[in-house]
C-alpha cells in the first residue's frame, strides 16, 4: 500500500479487519500531537525503492539523527516568537550542527 499512516481508523473502515488480522499497531493521534515520539526502530524493515532491505543500523542511526533534530527545533521554536514553515526551523537546526 505504500503509506504507513491511515486515517479514520473504525470498524467502518473497510481497512479495519485487515489491519487487526495483521496484528498491526495503532496510534490515536490528532492536530500537532501527530508525530509519533515513540516508534521502535528496531522492529522495522525498511526497504529502498528497488526494494532492497536497508541495513538495521543505518535505520536506527537515522531515527536516531531524526529524534535528535526535533529535539533542536523545539530550542528554536522557543527562541523565536513568531511562526516559520518547518523546513525554515530544520535548516536552521542544520545550519548549528554542520
Amino acid at each position: 500500500m505504500g503509506a504507513s499512516w491511515l486515517h479514520g481508523v473504525c470498524n467502518e473502515n473497510s481497512l479495519a479487519p485487515l489491519i487487526r488480522l495483521l496484528g498491526l499497531r495503532l496510534y490515536r493521534t490528532s492536530g500537532d500531537n501527530s508525530v509519533l515520539y515513540d516508534h521502535d526502530l528496531e522492529s522495522y524493515a525498511l526497504f529502498d525503492k528497488d526494494g532492497r532491505q536497508i541495513p538495521q543500523e543505518i535505520v536506527t542511526k537515522v531515527g536516531e539523527i531524526f529524534e535528535q533534530i526535533l529535539k533542536e527545533t523545539v530550542k528554536v521554536r522557543d527562541e523565536y516568537a513568531n511562526d516559520m514553515p518547518l523546513v525554515q526551523a530544520i535548516s536552521m537546526v542544520l545550519d548549528r550542527n554542520p
